[in-house]
């Protein structure tokens, strides 16, 4: 855990300045970085389990890395780390991470952190499907979600989660059913020029994310997850702090249209 915490340290020594700096969501990589370093020294018990669910493709590195960089400043709160690397499709994904919180958190309310595609797993698992069980989240927040599509889903390919994932497709039209029925606070984030799901994908329809512009030498996707701002503001949230977003989020820039 060390070791990656070393690696987050390197990471954010090639830059972190803001190009396009949104209002609603206004701060520093170094001011987000004193931040995660006061909660820290500072350790909190959440109310709540956190579960933490990785991406497409990702064996279990994605949750390890968002708990290393949530440190010590939850003070000792039960997670679980849930991987979906090997689920044919995405309501296999819904069943396995449904079947491990119960068996971890048994009758529990969680708090969820979802890791691109982990994020739109845990808004489905938490859909109020009927004759199915559900997720039971009091906040669930998504770092580059393919809430609404994503933009390498639109690719050619066999897999059926891939398809899914495509803009306009049948299954994120039947989930989209179910969010004015959520009984959760859904917080979903983003960095502008995402190219692997977009930010203008990364919230569900009629939704704006939270958003951060990318730094310079830093991929956007695979680098939400290690940006220091975004983590502050669920560290703050999780604490029930103030959070560094505040209301009305604003519009995504131009750049980031739908198409």
């Amino acid at each position: 855990m060390r070791s990656l915490t070393l690696f987050l340290i390197i990471w954010h020594a090639f830059g972190c300045a803001n190009r396009t700096v949104n209002p609603s969501f206004n701060v520093s990589c170094d001011d987000a970085e004193k931040i995660l370093d006061r909660v820290e020294k500072n350790p909190r018990h959440l109310d709540r389990p956190l579960v933490i669910v990785g991406g497409f493709n990702d064996p279990g590195l994605g949750p390890l890395a968002e708990q290393a960089w949530l440190g010590d400043s939850i003070d000792g709160t039960p997670v679980l780390r849930v991987t979906i690397m090997f689920e044919s499709s995405l309501g296999d994904c819904r069943k396995v991470l449904i079947d491990e919180v119960n068996r971890k958190f048994p009758g529990k309310q969680v708090d969820v952190i979802g890791i691109s595609m982990g994020g739109l797993v845990a808004r489905h698992a938490a859909a109020p499907i009927p004759g199915k069980p559900r997720l039971n989240v009091a906040r669930m927040f998504t770092i580059s979600a393919p809430h609404d599509g994503a933009v390498l889903a639109k690719l050619p390919t066999f897999d059926q989660k891939v398809v899914d994932m495509r803009p306009g497709s049948k299954f994120l039209a039947e989930l989209a059913k179910y969010d004015g029925q959520k009984n959760y606070e859904l917080i979903p984030y983003v960095r502008l020029r995402d190219k692997t799901v977009g930010a203008q994908y990364a919230a569900p329809a009629g939704a704006t994310p939270w958003w951060v512009d990318t730094p310079p030498f830093q991929p956007a996707h695979v680098g939400a997850l290690f940006d220091p701002r975004i983590t502050a503001d669920i560290v703050l949230r999780l604490r029930n702090e103030q959070p560094l977003t505040h209301n009305p989020p604003a519009p995504l820039p131009d750049e980031s249209t739908k198409s």
